[in-house]
């Protein structure tokens, strides 16, 4: 993850850094046990690329969206989106 990451979760979005981001992640995986998770479009650039997802849950179904630009080999993730 990057420094800071742009964060949008059910009831919540603003941008925090990156253990904050991992803490915002587990607190909505606690209570939205996955199920399967499923890419339906994505795009890369040189430098940057975005994914979006099916993300079933124990709760519901949501969209999710991140965000990441390119590190030598490595994909540093700047935003995540789950609505």
């Amino acid at each position: 993850m990057d420094k800071e990451v742009d964060m949008a979760l059910p009831g919540s979005s603003k941008k925090c850094n990156a253990n904050d981001a991992v803490s915002m992640l587990n607190a909505f995986f606690g209570g939205n046990k996955p199920t399967g998770f499923t890419v339906v479009h994505h795009a890369d650039k040189k430098e940057t690329g975005f994914f979006v997802g099916k993300l079933p849950t124990s709760s519901g179904e949501y969209r999710v969206n991140v965000t990441y630009r390119a590190e030598g080999n490595k994909a540093i993730i700047q935003s995540i989106r789950i609505e």
